[in-house]
């Protein structure tokens, strides 16, 4: 959420510091929306393939 949605991070972030119902419901609207969005996962995934390569590497 944080890397393609920073706003609705932010307002996740601080509605769960407050009332973890309304966090809880932005991070569902959130969740529906990956399926319209396959790309994010592509990236997701690569950018995860990157940083355990990294880590990989510093073993």
């Amino acid at each position: 959420m944080k890397r393609f949605e920073p706003e609705t991070y932010n307002h996740f972030h601080e509605a769960m510091k407050v009332n973890a119902e309304d966090g809880m419901s932005i991070l569902l609207r959130f969740a529906k929306q990956i399926p319209n969005h396959p790309d994010w996962f592509k990236i997701y995934k690569e950018e995860l393939k990157q940083s355990q390569s990294l880590l990989d590497y510093k073993s």
